[in-house]
């Protein structure tokens, strides 16, 4: 369903052009950076929350058209994204630590498919493990919109994406037409991931903060389109696509 002027109807790749143009840097920028730097210990979440901000009116703005902005997809879009900058937040600080995966504990699968997952403690941690998590950040948005909302929500949606590895159901939304999105999240990924993070370098956003720039973006996302679509449905759409694309590298 469609909230406010605009909406969409057609796939990713075919429909997002604007997807893969350059991010403009806003008037005043500079003066923005050095608040966010000069209130960074006092105030450690505003880089991320302004963040969120950033990719919420991004992704409402390409999306938009005549119709409104379909729900479904706008939240499809930053979950998957998230998904994925949780995976890519992992192995950042793998990597400023001069470690391989494995030596950070994280398992690295080689799919029936010939694309590569991870698994393991640290991409969880920017996925669900701690209080500014993608996922925590957007079921408790749900939940504070009257969505039922549940750990075992969670476990069950990893495990089914666990048993999916490299088959063709991984990533593919288990939900009743209505409530899925125009494509699948390994497709907003390719198509919206390069432009979102070029919008989070803009601000500076380090990649270990960026999965809570898009559960706060979530959050956003709800709150402007739960009356056109049930809350609940889209905590699900949320979870189906964050959590495969926070395993998979691209």
């Amino acid at each position: 369903m469609v909230f406010g002027r605009k909406g969409l109807t057609t796939p990713a790749q075919r429909r997002y052009p604007a997807a893969q143009e350059r991010a403009e840097t806003s008037p005043g920028h500079r003066n923005v950076l050095e608040l966010l730097d000069r209130e960074q210990d006092e105030k450690p979440h505003q880089r991320a929350q302004m963040g969120g901000m950033v990719l919420f009116d991004l992704v409402m703005k390409i999306i938009a058209d005549e119709r409104g902005v379909h729900i479904q997809n706008l939240i499809a879009i930053l979950a998957s994204c998230g998904g994925a900058a949780c995976l890519k937040a992992a192995l950042a600080e793998v990597q400023e630590a001069g470690r391989t995966p494995q030596e950070a504990g994280m398992m690295v699968i080689e799919g029936a498919d010939g694309r590569t997952y991870f698994y393991g403690d640290l991409p969880n941690r920017f996925l669900w493990e701690s209080e500014t998590s993608l996922l925590s950040l957007t079921l408790g948005a749900a939940q504070g919109l009257g969505a039922q909302v549940s750990v075992q929500m969670v476990e069950e949606t990893m495990g089914h994406v666990a048993k999916t590895v490299g088959s063709p159901e991984f990533g593919v939304p288990r939900l009743d037409e209505r409530e899925r999105a125009s494509d699948l999240p390994i497709e907003w990924v390719k198509v919206f991931q390069s432009k979102l993070a070029e919008a989070l370098d803009t601000y500076e956003v380090p990649p270990q903060q960026r999965p809570a720039a898009f559960g706060f973006a979530i959050q956003r996302a709800m709150e402007a389109g739960h009356q056109a679509a049930p809350v609940d449905a889209l905590a699900r759409l949320a979870l189906e696509c964050a959590v495969p694309m926070a395993k998979l590298d691209l």
